[in-house]
């Protein structure tokens, strides 16, 4: 099949971003900046690395020998990628939900494989770096655009040496005296370079996976997992508000990465439909931590340096509009907000102008309206998350144990994709 043609199937998968299959087997759409068919060229093939659940390239790409006698191993790219699809299918025939960890590459030298160009040989493998010693080098493909957030875009990416598809979070760097001088710009690049830093050692399957960082003299990139689905935000827009079932799913995974967060003393600050993804199989990851901060309590508590008004006003906690100093508890309120969204499809505080709801956060003990159609136990969980004062107002550990955040007795979303579940 042709890349460039429209597939009948494009539109049969849930969400807006396509599972991992189809973006192998519709590489071209991915990458058009790419000439699929130029050979990839490996001289010295590196040594495979441990830490990837996928077969490295080098496993996957044919050989012959050279004038010289040394092996030359040479594919196109569109093969590596319909070979990497082939394996993916194979390992996860027949399995009902997946989970894939893609390769770690922080301390590794990442660099990216240009429009028209093979693999660059001398990058390949290990590299002498003159100060850190032996490190790993990783090459790979950018390609189209996923989308845009508040402090950057996301690319699609493709790991030449694992095979595996990633994303790519990148910030274009100031180049001019005007642009080092604007406040927007370097907004941008300190929040990138604070994302990289608290979230580098995170592992949580509910939270987005952070895997390498580099630089050049145009942009900052941050590499992440490739989740499929999109945002809650982007599910609400496409499907309507969620049956209870699906919102009690959610509510849980969503406690459980919060509740891992905070345990490592970090603040997320800016919850919100828009920053959780969801993959086809249902699975939750918080994402977008471009404001979140650390915290020097873990679950409770007040922290003078997290104290600054940050985030998405219509989620805002009381506590940070009028308060200088503030904890992990905001995370709370900001997620009674997330499930409020998920039962209306709308955002809190809906009809409210920016500056008069924090008027009204900020001068009440007044939450979001609660509607009366929601269940008793969502009611009443939503109270607990809607608590003014954030010192009774409970964990995310302490909310795990509310009925609420345990999904129905065989709650398979699956069934809610095939429109098992209607409310």
């Amino acid at each position: 099949m042709n890349d460039q043609e429209e597939d009948d199937e494009s539109e049969n998968f849930w969400g807006e971003r396509p599972p991992l299959d189809f973006l192998l087997e519709n590489f071209g759409r991915f990458f058009q900046d790419h000439d699929l068919d130029h050979p990839i060229i490996e001289l010295h093939p590196p040594t495979p690395f441990n830490g990837s659940p996928m077969v490295p390239a080098q496993a996957i790409l044919g050989s012959s020998v050279s004038n010289h006698g040394s092996i030359v191993h040479k594919k196109s790219i569109r093969i590596v990628a319909q070979e990497a699809k082939d394996r993916f299918s194979r390992q996860y025939s027949g399995s009902k939900v997946m989970r894939r960890k893609s390769t770690k590459m922080w301390g590794s030298r990442l660099a990216e494989v240009e429009s028209g160009k093979a693999m660059d040989q001398s990058r390949q493998g290990i590299y002498q770096h003159p100060q850190s010693g032996t490190i790993k080098t990783f090459q790979y493909l950018k390609g189209g655009l996923i989308g845009r957030g508040s402090f950057g875009k996301v690319y699609h990416a493709f790991n030449l040496d694992t095979c595996e598809m990633i994303a790519i979070k990148q910030v274009d760097l100031p180049q001019t005296l005007s642009e080092r001088n604007c406040d927007r710009l370097k907004t941008s690049v300190e929040a990138l370079f604070s994302e990289m830093e608290v979230l580098k050692d995170l592992d949580h399957e509910n939270i987005v996976q952070y895997l390498g960082f580099a630089q050049n003299e145009e942009t900052a990139n941050i590499f992440l997992e490739y989740v499929s689905g999109g945002s809650i935000e982007s599910c609400l827009k496409r499907s309507g508000p969620f049956p209870e079932a699906v919102i009690r799913s959610f509510t849980r995974q969503i406690l459980l990465g919060l509740e891992y967060i905070h345990s490592k003393k970090i603040v997320h600050r800016d919850i919100k439909a828009a920053n959780v993804l969801v993959d086809e199989q249902g699975i939750c990851k918080i994402s977008d931590f471009g404001i979140s901060k650390k915290n020097a309590q873990s679950q409770g508590g007040y922290d003078e340096d997290v104290g600054s008004l940050q985030g998405s006003v219509f989620w805002m906690a009381p506590e940070m509009v009028t308060s200088k100093a503030y904890g992990a508890k905001v995370d709370i309120w900001s997620f009674g907000c997330l499930v409020l969204e998920m039962f209306t499809g709308q955002q809190p505080w809906k009809g409210f102008a920016p500056q008069q709801a924090l008027f009204t956060i900020g001068s009440s003990s007044a939450h979001p309206p609660i509607p009366e159609s929601i269940s008793e136990e969502g009611q009443r969980f939503l109270g607990r998350c809607f608590i003014t004062d954030a010192n009774q107002r409970p964990t995310a550990a302490d909310l795990l144990q509310d009925p609420f955040a345990v999904p129905p007795a065989n709650f398979n979303f699956n069934d809610y994709i095939e429109g098992k579940i209607t409310d």
